[in-house]
């Protein structure tokens, strides 16, 4: 089950902010630069609600304020403006002077889901190295910490599970919860709705990135049923493919029991046909399948399939937004899959790139770029020189507006 936990992605992007924003690393030293409370409160459908509480130094809370005034474009900055696949509802945030804080609220629809044990689970920070330090009744608190460039951020989580939960337990790899709660009573309708929903447009040149869960702004499709009668539904499954793209349909994404009123949201990350994008210099039309099935309480087999066309753009095709015209707000918005798209046209392991490398980096009296400003200002330099040695000049990529969109062709390295 491929699901990108909301609050490692928060944590991963508030990370980079507070780092690029700067602060003292004096301020940092013997104290953790960051506290993060949160209160999840899982309710029975799977639906969890989020109480999340970040206390900075008041150096890099200045800046992030300066920065974020408006409290919805922060929280969409750090991933809970719905550019994940995740659906997330009721967002609220508030900067607190007093204790140079800020409060985020918000639902999360299907959060918590059975998995194939019979366990409920639900999805925990992974990189804070958690543990299970205090459980009473049906409440589970965890606490971990992190490194980061300012100091230590601590977590400390009160999960709040259904009142008459049991066998409550943390398990890794991934991190979750799992917990047990009774099946709710049969009822006497069995009705459910799924809806496909694809982006209008995949780029060949990030084929690795969109492929990769990690990037949960880059998912291509995801999938959408929601139990709307009051009997459960059974052996729920669904699975996708890029038709003449993919080599296979993805893994079986698979909920024994879905209960009255859940929800229950599934991203599609594709591995294309590597060999078949490399060749693809034009855009083509190509067609996001679903296929899903499902037993209704008295053992009836449901199975459908939805597709969507979807434009897949040649691999010099690049744009730049993830986000709609009306929703961008200022450069970064323009241009927040940029590093992305970068990236993917650098080669490292190339060869010939090596070698130039190589070359750079005797001409520059073997500078060590990566160590400090000066080294790679070095480097830089040499970097120029030999491309004017060589003749090598900058080429404005040809560039037009699709929709609002800024999109250009652009060329590898060679």
């Amino acid at each position: 089950m491929n699901r990108l936990n909301l609050r490692n992605w928060l944590a991963a992007k508030l990370l980079v902010a507070v780092t690029l924003i700067g602060t003292a690393a004096a301020e940092a030293a013997n104290k953790p630069a960051i506290r993060v409370k949160e209160v999840i409160t899982v309710e029975r459908n799977g639906d969890a609600r989020f109480q999340i509480d970040m206390k900075f130094p008041i150096g890099p809370y200045t800046n992030l304020k300066k920065n974020y005034p408006n409290t919805a474009l922060f929280m969409r900055n750090f991933g809970l403006g719905g550019q994940g696949w995740q659906e997330i509802r009721d967002v609220k945030g508030e900067w607190n002077d007093g204790d140079s804080s800020v409060k985020i609220q918000y639902l999360c629809k299907g959060m918590s889901r059975m998995g194939r044990d019979g366990s409920w689970e639900v999805p925990v920070f992974e990189d804070a190295d958690l543990e299970l330090s205090d459980m009473h009744e049906n409440i589970a608190t965890l606490t971990g910490a992190v490194e980061s460039p300012l100091g230590i951020i601590t977590s400390t989580t009160r999960l709040v599970l259904p009142s008459d939960s049991k066998d409550i337990r943390l398990l890794k790899s991934p991190a979750r919860v799992a917990f047990r709660i009774p099946s709710p009573t049969g009822g006497a309708k069995s009705s459910a709705s799924f809806t496909l929903e694809t982006k209008p447009q995949m780029m060949s040149s990030l084929a690795k990135a969109h492929s990769n869960p990690k990037f949960a702004n880059l998912w291509v499709a995801k999938s959408r049923l929601e139990n709307s009668g009051d009997q459960s539904i059974k052996d729920f499954k669904v699975r996708f493919r890029v038709a003449d793209y993919s080599s296979a349909w993805s893994p079986w994404h698979i909920v024994p029991q879905v209960v009255p009123g859940q929800v229950v949201v599934d991203a599609f990350f594709p591995v294309l046909d590597a060999e078949k994008v490399a060749k693809l210099n034009t855009s083509a039309q190509v067609m996001v399948e679903a296929q899903y099935q499902y037993k209704t309480a008295d053992g009836k087999l449901v199975e459908d399939s939805e597709s969507q066309r979807i434009e897949l753009l040649g691999r010099n095709n690049v744009y730049y937004s993830s986000l709609k015209e009306d929703e961008r707000v200022g450069w970064h918005d323009v241009f927040n899959l940029g590093p992305a798209i970068i990236a993917s046209f650098v080669t490292n392991e190339d060869p010939i790139m090596q070698q130039i490398a190589g070359w750079i980096s005797g001409q520059a009296d073997g500078a060590a770029s990566a160590y400090s400003d000066q080294e790679a200002m070095k480097f830089l330099v040499a970097t120029y020189d030999f491309f004017t040695a060589n003749k090598i000049a900058y080429q404005s990529p040809p560039n037009h507006l699709r929709d609002g969109q800024l999109c250009q062709n652009v060329k590898y390295g060679r």
